[in-house]
């Protein structure tokens, strides 16, 4: 799928689609809403804009074997925020778990 390299696990909700218009134009991002015959798409993760686009103009549409994770993103993390980030995942978040004790 267009050369890419996939990524480990994506989970469903977090997949992104990769949409080919009939002008030939590739986006790739999340369908946030469909309405009527409009896909509203959020191209990124950090900015809330959706990109609107009548079902009529896709050419193709498949779902993205890459993350849209920020690659290297842990290599931006302290030793001691990526320990509260493992806390964290094996806790479930809850603060009543014996991680936190």
């Amino acid at each position: 799928m267009l050369g890419m390299v996939s990524s480990k696990a994506v989970s469903e909700q977090y997949r992104d689609v990769v949409l080919l218009t009939r002008n030939g134009k590739t986006v790739t991002g999340r369908i946030v809403r469909q309405h009527g015959n409009q896909l509203f798409v959020q191209t990124s993760p950090l900015d809330p804009t959706l990109t609107t686009f009548l079902a009529s103009e896709i050419e193709e549409k498949s779902f993205s074997a890459v993350s849209s994770m920020p690659k290297g993103l842990l290599n931006t993390f302290t030793k001691a925020e990526i320990l509260n980030l493992i806390t964290c995942i094996e806790s479930g978040a809850d603060l009543k778990h014996r991680t936190f004790q």
